[in-house]
């Protein structure tokens, strides 16, 4: 064959020659399965994107584990941008006082060092405190001690520490006074300085206890954008009233630390950058502390893509989303209460060709994570798109392995695509290849509990078969099987399932679609008799031909006979019937043969024997008459002999009487 899509199997005597194939195909339908709907467990908290600006490389966000985002986890927008501003400490703060009069603020030049090289959050809380009273006003120095807590929004580190409070006097006795203190905040990059008031109204104390949550946020001059760096603001609409639209905590990262050069590997890599947050219940004065992780695709060229995205989060009992992990979903928790993702859990997948993959899951991976374990596995067992399948154009293969497992955040406009929290799984191959098999532990596959939502549908071939040299047509065969029979003696093509389409990834349908290529696809063929010729005669033509069919389990067609589960074990067992059947067949072409050459045999056996007795018989002749001639002459000499003595025998007689 001119191909290794065609293959040519011989079932009996071949008529020699060369052939021209032409296949033209309608497209089929590869399987499309779905899982359940993921849900959050109790207690659990997962992120995810709803909407992203065209073209931005920020392309998936999510919660990280054993954070809290209490009442405020809902809806924030997290934007991208080259433009920054100076360093200083937002006036936007959540305040909880316990005196009736207090007040605790930032001063009006809140950043003493300029250069702030950290963003994050400052809570502040009065530890002791001395009431600044009439005629003590001009004399008190220090009236107390607040103690701080700083966590960088980048690194999520914790810093704390206690400082002393200074008098700062009203002009009057017995009028309103504040105290004043500067915290330092050092150990990362450059260091810097706040200042926090504390003012009183009337001689009332600041209680102890009074705090308040203020956002710092670093000195982001200068621009790293087109480096693969740049600013990432949040915001949002949380109830914690701590970020809003015109106030966001903001991040500046450096080159490559958002974006990086794509290593052209045929798959998508991504920067992990994390948000670290802080909240405080301005009722009770909780804090509660919460992360997001970003994750930036890589670019052509290494450069961050400006935008804005919005970013969600849902808690327990809620719809999972694609960052979740698996330890967080209700699915795998089973019927006794237990998280099966505490263990290591295995899924073999198999693919058309009887290739199978072990995949491993833990319970921090998260949904994201499976689609790159059970892709890699697709396409390990040859269930993946190929340049052969996409006719040769890469970008079309690398965007259907991309696609082959989804999880589906958003409902989209496909039908495959509205049920959110769900796990989307296809194959790049077409009709009954396309069969998705997992097998794992009892609890994993219904933990997953993938249904079929698409039915496979085979190709529609039309096989048309010519003789190569001159033209001549001889037959064709409209089909879906990948296997014809009926058009050359004794020779069964097989086809391969994607001869004459062209697969791509369809946006509209979220499906791999096989479209005809436009016209045929041609092979070549090149047949030659290959049968033994045995002479069973003794004259010129008394001959046999002595052939067997191939036997081999492609010939038998159950080279995808399978048992690995009850679909295909019972299409299998029609497989094994047929291939009994052939083999049957073939045992007794074999059979006649033997028989035949047995009875030639023993029939040359006879006509040997009766040569060789009709020999002996000759042999036997000629004997008999040469001893006769011998036994002749010797009475013939032995009577001339004694009639020679008779006669010399008278003259003596005569001679004696004389005497």
């Amino acid at each position: 064959s001119s191909s290794d899509r065609l293959e040519a199997i011989i079932t009996g005597e071949v008529d020699e020659g060369n052939y021209r194939v032409d296949v033209s195909a309608q497209g089929g339908q590869g399987a499309v399965y779905k899982s359940h709907i993921m849900r959050l467990s109790a207690d659990q908290f997962a992120g995810g994107l709803t909407r992203t600006t065209a073209g931005m490389n920020l392309a998936y966000a999510g919660t990280l584990a054993n954070q809290s985002f209490g009442t405020h986890g809902d809806t924030y927008q997290v934007t991208v941008s080259a433009s920054a501003t100076a360093g200083n400490a937002t006036t936007v703060a959540t305040f909880l006082a316990k005196g009736s009069h207090s007040s605790m603020t930032m001063t009006g030049s809140a950043v003493v060092t300029a250069d702030v090289s950290r963003s994050g959050f400052l809570e502040v809380t009065v530890a002791s405190y001395i009431d600044p009273t009439a005629g003590a006003l001009q004399t008190v120095t220090a009236v107390g001690t607040i103690s701080w807590r700083f966590t960088d929004a980048k690194t999520g580190e914790v810093q704390e520490g206690v400082v002393s409070i200074s008098v700062r006097a009203s002009a009057t006795s017995g009028g309103t006074g504040s105290s004043k203190a500067s915290i330092l905040i050092s150990g990362i990059g450059t260091d810097f300085t706040i200042d926090a008031e504390i003012s009183t109204a009337s001689n009332n104390t600041t209680a102890l206890g009074s705090k308040m949550l203020v956002m710092i946020t670093e000195d982001s001059a200068g621009t790293a954008l087109a480096d693969g760096g740049g600013l990432v603001k949040l915001s949002g609409n949380g109830t914690g009233a701590l970020y809003n639209g015109t106030t966001p905590i903001q991040i500046q990262y450096g080159p490559g630390e958002l974006a990086i050069v794509d290593n052209n590997d045929g798959k998508v890599d991504y920067t992990d950058v994390q948000i670290h947050t802080v909240y405080m219940n301005d009722s009770d004065g909780s804090i509660e502390t919460g992360a997001f992780f970003l994750k930036f695709a890589e670019t052509s060229a290494g450069q961050t893509v400006a935008g804005t995205s919005e970013l969600f989060v849902n808690s327990g009992g809620e719809i999972a989303t694609s960052t979740a992990k698996l330890m967080q979903l209700e699915s795998f928790i089973n019927s006794d209460g237990i998280n099966i993702m505490d263990e290591l859990q295995k899924i073999t997948v198999y693919g058309a060709g009887a290739d199978s993959k072990d995949v491993f899951l833990e319970g921090g991976y998260t949904m994201l994570d499976v689609d790159a374990a059970l892709t890699a596995a697709l396409i390990d067992v040859g269930l993946g798109a190929t340049l052969e399948s996409t006719g040769g154009d890469a970008a079309a293969m690398n965007e259907i392995n991309d696609n082959l497992i989804r999880f589906i955040d958003t409902p989209g406009v496909p039908s495959v695509d509205k049920v959110e929290g769900t796990l989307i799984m296809q194959t790049g191959t077409i009709g009954d290849e396309s069969r998705l098999s997992l097998v794992g532990g009892e609890n994993i596959i219904n933990a997953f509990g993938l249904s079929q939502v698409i039915e496979s549908r085979e190709a529609v071939m039309e096989v048309q078969i010519y003789e190569a040299h001159t033209g001549l047509f001889l037959g064709s065969e409209r089909t879906t099987e990948s296997r014809v029979n009926s058009l050359l003696n004794g020779v069964m093509l097989d086809i391969g399932s994607t001869v004459g389409t062209k697969a791509r990834w369809d946006a509209n349908t979220s499906t791999v679609k096989f479209d005809p290529v436009g016209g045929v696809d041609t092979q070549y063929l090149h047949l030659v008799d290959n049968r033994t010729e045995l002479q069973i005669g003794a004259n010129a033509g008394q001959t046999m031909n002595v052939s067997v069919a191939q036997m081999d389990v492609k010939a038998l067609r159950i080279d995808n006979a399978y048992v690995y589960d009850k679909v295909v074990a019972e299409k299998a067992i029609v497989k094994f019937d047929n291939a009994l059947n052939d083999v049957n067949s073939a045992r007794a072409s074999i059979g006649a043969q033997m028989s035949r050459l047995q009875y030639t045999s023993t029939n040359l056996d006879t006509m040997r024997e009766n040569l060789v007795a009709a020999n002996s018989r000759m042999i036997d002749a000629d004997i008999a008459a040469e001893t006769t001639e011998f036994t002749r002459n010797q009475v013939l000499q032995q009577a001339a002999t004694a009639m020679l003595a008779q006669a010399k025998s008278l003259p003596q007689a005569a001679l004696s009487l004389l005497q």
